[in-house]
């Protein structure tokens, strides 16, 4: 006994929708699945800074802010100094994103900027030193205990 068993298919046009939403359904479950960003806490907030956080690195790191950031993220740290009006997207808010990000991903973001926005890279102007302590600045002035 031979047994066939015949396929059914869609037609082209209704076929072609189908597999267009399977694919687009497919795509859309990966990027959700690894490409978004749960914004959680950093359990290791610190993670990579071979600088440790002394005083004489905090203030120069408040120094620096003061210099190069304030412009854009505000003396407080919001995203509302007097040259973010003119960016999109806006500056971050460092009272937010700080308890997000390990150092090391601040250093990255400082030094080479930060793509798709008005974020200069300060590799050339700033030392890796003086790099780490803006970020050392920025974990004492925003993080979860400095803004309660």
């Amino acid at each position: 006994v031979i047994y066939r068993r015949e396929l059914r298919t869609l037609p082209g046009a209704t076929h072609n929708a189908a597999m267009g939403v399977a694919v687009s359904a497919m795509l859309a479950g990966g990027v959700l699945a690894f490409g978004v960003d749960t914004h959680t806490k950093a359990l290791n907030p610190s993670l990579g800074n071979p600088v440790a956080p002394t005083r004489a690195s905090i203030d120069r790191g408040t120094a620096l802010f003061q210099q190069n950031c304030v412009v854009c993220h505000g003396a407080d740290g919001r995203g509302e100094g007097p040259g973010a009006a003119e960016l999109n997207p806006k500056p971050t808010d460092f009272r937010l994103h700080t308890p997000l990000h390990v150092d090391a991903q601040f250093f990255k973001f400082i030094a080479d900027g930060f793509a798709g926005s008005e974020m200069p890279e300060y590799r050339a102007e700033l030392s890796e030193e003086d790099i780490w302590n803006l970020v050392n600045y920025l974990r004492s002035a925003f993080s979860d205990a400095a803004t309660e």
